[in-house]
């Protein structure tokens, strides 16, 4: 039987929903496996709510369109969090398990889509179309991949996010260590509540990243374009700090913008065209401006309030004003200023 079968590590339970496998469901083929156990399953669409506590691997046939788990119902499975207990369609909690080649699909709009309870959950070609992937802990890998759906990272948990899309906003509590490397971000990023790590080789289209609130991240390689309103690139609040170094900023309102008084921080290497103001640095503390290459500022290539900037060897051209000192005596050394405009 399917059940003896399982018991030996190892083994390899089939589902197929028109009976043909060993399991007509997934929540009676996780029952049945054991730890080490793969899940083969064939395409088709589930509606289950799954949620699994075992070290095992969930593994679709095809392309990941062609095996959906849908929640089109209240679900039977649920998370009891910081807030009581809520539905949810999908949990693992504490499993070191593996899912690959299928999608995530919700319907049923009054539930949690996919949360991960602590362990080590690494989803590969995945999609999640829903409300949310919330992590509770743990060191959750997502590779290839596509999350339509709000991603909040809690309670300590440190994920790494690779060669993947985010459609919505990515809200990043510490104090874990988050990696977002080589993905696109359509809705933009917060980093808050000390979270560290780093954001690299990312195209964030549209939304800004942002870290805040004592969080401490390093921000390096990524092309960042088209954000209308405030900082492409925005590190506030007391406490935090951010190395912004190699960035690609263009077609939006200002560049980067850093407003904090802790020490620490640095804006190096950066290349900022086609915005209104490019780097804005509001602070007291020391803050190394360096090595940045602004052009087409309209307002004006770097804007300084404060005395901790450290401003040297930066590039401006084509900016209505190269540079903005507004309060402060910031240090100022072998900056190349060409061609301002007009007033």
């Amino acid at each position: 039987t399917a059940t003896a079968v399982a018991a030996q590590s190892g083994a390899v339970l089939t589902v197929a929903s028109d009976g043909s496998a060993d399991h007509d469901t997934i929540t009676a083929a996780i029952e049945a496996a054991g730890d080490g156990d793969t899940i083969r399953i064939a395409p088709g669409t589930y509606a289950e709510s799954l949620r699994i506590e075992k070290d095992i691997t969930l593994s679709g046939e095809g392309d990941r369109g062609d095996v959906v788990v849908v929640l089109d119902t209240k679900p039977e499975t649920s998370y009891d969090g910081p807030w009581g207990p809520l539905d949810v369609a999908v949990v693992f909690e504490d499993a070191e398990a593996a899912v690959e080649r299928l999608s995530f699909e919700q319907t049923y709009m009054e539930a949690g889509l996919v949360w991960v309870v602590g362990g080590e959950v690494d989803f590969t070609d995945v999609a999640f179309v829903g409300n949310d992937v919330v992590l509770w802990g743990g060191e959750p890998s997502f590779t290839d991949s596509t999350i339509d759906a709000y991603f909040a990272v809690r309670e300590g948990a440190s994920p790494t996010v690779s060669d993947s899309e985010i459609v919505q906003h990515a809200s990043i509590d510490g104090p874990g260590r988050t990696i977002i490397r080589g993905s696109t971000l359509r809705d933009g990023t917060s980093a808050s509540a000390e979270a560290t790590g780093a954001y690299e080789d990312n195209h964030f289209i549209g939304g800004p990243l942002e870290v805040d609130t004592g969080s401490d991240m390093l921000v390096q390689g990524n092309l960042v374009e088209g954000v209308e309103g405030g900082a492409a690139i925005l590190v506030h609040f007391p406490e935090t700090t951010a190395h912004i170094v190699g960035n690609t900023v263009r077609d939006s309102r200002i560049g980067i913008a850093v407003d904090t008084d802790a020490p620490g921080s640095a804006i190096e290497g950066n290349a900022i065209t086609g915005v209104r103001i490019g780097i804005h640095v509001d602070s007291d503390s020391p803050i190394r401006v360096a090595d940045n290459v602004i052009e087409d500022a309209r307002t004006a290539g770097i804007v300084l309030e404060g005395d901790g900037a450290s401003v040297v060897d930066n590039a401006i051209c084509g900016s209505g004003t190269g540079l903005d000192i507004r309060t402060g005596s910031p240090s100022i050394l072998s900056n190349d200023i060409c061609a301002e405009l007009e007033p």
